[in-house]
């Protein structure tokens, strides 16, 4: 699978739900947008204007490396955008991967790229077979202490 170009932001308002069970919240800030990421207000339309900037931004700027490291006119790129997921196949007809290979086949690669000897050692790090609830904060404190942000099938590290 070849992840999706495309960008995406989020911003979580809890103030519906605390005006509901009749709860009050204060905030004391120092500047205007100091409290930009607090769930506990909604957006201003000014914010939302800025997020969406933003995110054009951070969209523009990703499709111009996949366009310059790909080598692909930006006309290709947009044509495989929009946030869309590509099989393998899919990916290397439309240019986004190189070739079609297994883990280990990225991990040579990777060796060779990073001028590591084929030998080099490779640990390799199975995460948690259960699903991780939100509640289990020791769980969540050590996938992010670890710096597991996505799980796969294994985790590699090249020393």
């Amino acid at each position: 699978i070849t992840g999706s170009i495309g960008v995406f932001n989020l911003h979580f308002s809890s103030a519906g739900l605390w005006e509901k069970l009749g709860f009050t919240t204060e905030t004391i800030k120092f500047a205007e947008n100091a409290d930009y990421f607090s769930p506990d207000r909604r957006l201003t339309q000014s914010e939302k204007d800025n997020m969406t900037q933003a995110v054009d931004r951070i969209y523009q700027t990703f499709k111009t490396r996949v366009s310059d490291g790909r080598g692909l006119s930006m006309e290709a790129v947009e044509q495989v955008a929009k946030g869309r997921i590509w099989t393998g196949l899919q990916a290397l007809e439309h240019g986004l991967v190189d070739e079609i290979g297994s883990v280990f086949d990225a991990l040579r690669v990777a060796k060779e790229l990073a001028g590591l000897p084929e030998d080099a050692e490779v640990r390799t790090i199975t995460p948690p077979a259960k699903y991780i609830a939100p509640t289990d904060m020791a769980a969540m404190t050590q996938m992010l202490r670890t710096r597991i942000w996505a799980l796969m099938p294994e985790q590699l590290e090249v020393f």
